[in-house]
């Protein structure tokens, strides 16, 4: 992104983008699909495997910061993306939308 309005994707597009590239429906090869699944993991439990990345930028006059995700459970795939925003960018910033997403994954029993 950039301050000028560069590109823009919305939280829909980016879990779309992340169901294609865990059901292996990207158009790369599966080589380079699974190394890219195995460098976004971000945490690996017995019970559940965390990929994802984040992003930053500032655009119209607010920090922006992205955390775009799934996690893998024996049972289920749950997809997300959460946005923040802000007209100021303290050191909190960067880590928030991680801090958030893990509070709410947690609190609905996904990271149990």
């Amino acid at each position: 992104m950039t301050e000028s309005g560069g590109l823009r994707i919305s939280p829909i597009q980016q879990i779309e983008f992340l169901k294609r590239l865990d059901d292996g429906k990207l158009p790369f090869s599966k080589s380079s699909m699974s190394i890219l699944k195995d460098v976004m993991i971000v945490d690996n439990k017995s019970n559940y495997v965390i990929r994802a990345k984040t992003g930053s930028g500032k655009q119209d006059g607010k920090y922006i910061g992205w955390y775009v995700s799934y996690v893998t459970t024996k049972d289920n795939v749950f997809y997300f993306s959460d946005c923040i925003q802000s007209t100021e960018k303290n050191p909190d910033f960067n880590n928030a939308h991680i801090e958030i997403a893990n509070t709410i994954l947690d609190e609905i029993g996904v990271l149990k």
